[in-house]
């Protein structure tokens, strides 16, 4: 039986850095595509709101691209910031992701990750406390894929496998259409 190739998106949070930081860890790790997972793609930060952030990425010859529904929704992102239930948070964004858009969404980021170095993007550096983490299972369900998360110029990795990913965890199967 032939090994297929498992292919590797990276996950960054740009809290911490400064835009030139942030820029400089993209291109170290090659990254040809970022994905912005925010709701809205708004900073209080210089140089992290969309238009900004667009236009120095293409001056590094890196594509953005951004997908609202994988955005965390703020009635939960306040809600996390008060409680700090994670468990609850995590659970509203499995369920915020099963919507048509958001599964759409992912498919649409599953398709450019295949043809182009991808890293999804949001405001926290740790991921693990982050709604990119749902956003990853919910990809690692549907493709052999390692995730490498970009902390401060230094990655860390975990890897989801699909049936690995399914057999080892107690997350709900969410398969994209």
């Amino acid at each position: 039986m032939p090994i297929m190739k498992c292919q590797e998106i990276f996950t960054i949070g740009y809290g911490g850095l400064s835009q030139d930081e942030f820029i400089t860890s993209l291109l170290q790790f090659k990254i040809e595509c970022l994905v912005d997972i925010r709701e809205l793609p708004i900073s209080r930060k210089q140089g992290f709101a969309k238009t900004a952030l667009k236009e120095r990425l293409k001056a590094e010859g890196i594509e953005y691209h951004h997908f609202r529904m994988l955005g965390s929704p703020k009635i939960h992102r306040h809600e996390v910031r008060e409680t700090r239930n994670y468990k609850k948070f995590f659970s509203a964004m499995d369920k915020h992701l099963t919507q048509s858009q958001a599964v759409e969404d992912i498919n649409n980021v599953i398709d450019l990750s295949k043809s182009m170095r991808s890293c999804l993007m949001c405001y926290c550096p740790n991921w693990e406390k982050c709604h990119r983490k749902p956003v990853i299972e919910v990809i690692g369900n549907n493709i052999a894929v390692r995730f490498s998360h970009i902390l401060n110029g230094q990655d860390h990795i975990e890897l989801y496998h699909q049936d690995d990913f399914l057999k080892s965890s107690n997350t709900k199967s969410r398969r994209a259409a």
